[in-house]
């Protein structure tokens, strides 16, 4: 796998780097053929040897147009791994180069912002187009994932449980001995304890979304 991308790329994702350096502005503006990989890259075709410095090639790009053929791309750096294949499959082996070394394929634009995201997209779209205004935005969108997702699933079951509950007391009043059908402690503890299990379940998926590559997961999305 590769990305194509800038030297931003790095501290918008927040990627570690293990070895070498990463992309730079003039690695970019020169389509300098390099590559960044990442650390399953390194283990997995390189095993114990030191990749700075090793010649890689992308056979794609010998098919695709607007591209050099026969390019060898030199390694200069190692990223920690991020998920690149969903939150199920494991993690594979992935190189990261200058978007400029070709003409072909879609582009993406990732902004990491201090403010609600989606507030920033018209001074986005204002900025690409005083640079090309012929470039259309589609596919716009946050990274927000499962965390909130889930607790407001959960705040809406617990909702309609209580409501549909209370609805229900006077056909099951007769079942209860010495303890109301509309007993409060009962039906805060039973909220509490939905409340607490749902965020559990939802906090183990959460944490392993904030792993995957968010590339990766805009492309699910």
């Amino acid at each position: 796998m590769f990305q194509l991308c800038s030297e931003g790329y790095f501290k918008t994702m927040g990627r570690h780097l293990l070895s070498g350096r990463l992309l730079t502005e003039s690695d970019v503006d020169a389509a300098r053929p390099v590559a960044v990989i990442n650390d399953t890259f390194a283990k997995t075709y390189f095993k114990n040897e030191d990749p700075i410095g090793q010649k890689i090639k992308f056979n794609l790009f010998d098919e695709l147009p607007q591209s050099t053929k026969d390019q060898y791309f030199e390694v200069i750096g190692v990223v920690a791994d991020a998920k690149n294949r969903g939150l199920q499959q494991g993690i594979e082996p992935e190189a990261y180069i200058p978007y400029t070394v070709t003409g072909a394929m879609e582009r993406g634009i990732l902004v990491r912002t201090g403010v609600e995201p989606m507030s920033m997209l018209m001074l986005v779209r204002r900025e690409i187009w005083a640079v090309d205004r012929n470039v259309a935005l589609t596919l716009t969108g946050t990274l927000e994932m499962v965390l909130s997702k889930g607790l407001r699933l959960i705040t809406l079951g617990m909702v309609l449980g209580v409501l549909a509950s209370i609805a229900l007391t006077r056909f099951v009043a007769s079942q209860f001995w010495g303890v109301s059908p509309r007993d409060p402690i009962t039906f805060i503890g039973v909220m509490v304890l939905l409340a607490a299990v749902g965020t559990a379940a939802c906090l183990v998926p959460a944490r392993r979304a904030t792993r995957v590559d968010p590339l990766i997961a805009l492309r699910y999305e």
